[in-house]
């Protein structure tokens, strides 16, 4: 069950990130759960918003499963 269940979240994680670059996102990096996105300052806090409301609806395969996302503007990497 476990598998099935990390199968599912890599096909969300897969699903979100090429609605992000079809709406002009630059990711640079993924790490498991996590979407990194370079893009200048002046544009963070409304990409934020967006991303956010992007990651938090699942596709239509996926209707009912339950899905939170939070993003944080950071000038480097970090958890």
């Amino acid at each position: 069950m476990q598998s099935m269940m990390e199968a599912i979240c890599r096909d969300l994680l897969a699903e979100t990130m090429l609605t992000l670059h079809d709406k002009g996102a630059q990711i640079v990096l993924h790490v498991h759960d996590e979407i990194i996105v370079e893009l200048p300052e002046a544009k963070a806090h409304d990409a934020r918003s967006y991303m956010e409301w992007i990651m938090r609806h699942p596709p239509t395969w996926a209707t009912d499963f339950p899905l939170y996302a939070d993003c944080k503007i950071q000038k480097r990497y970090g958890k």
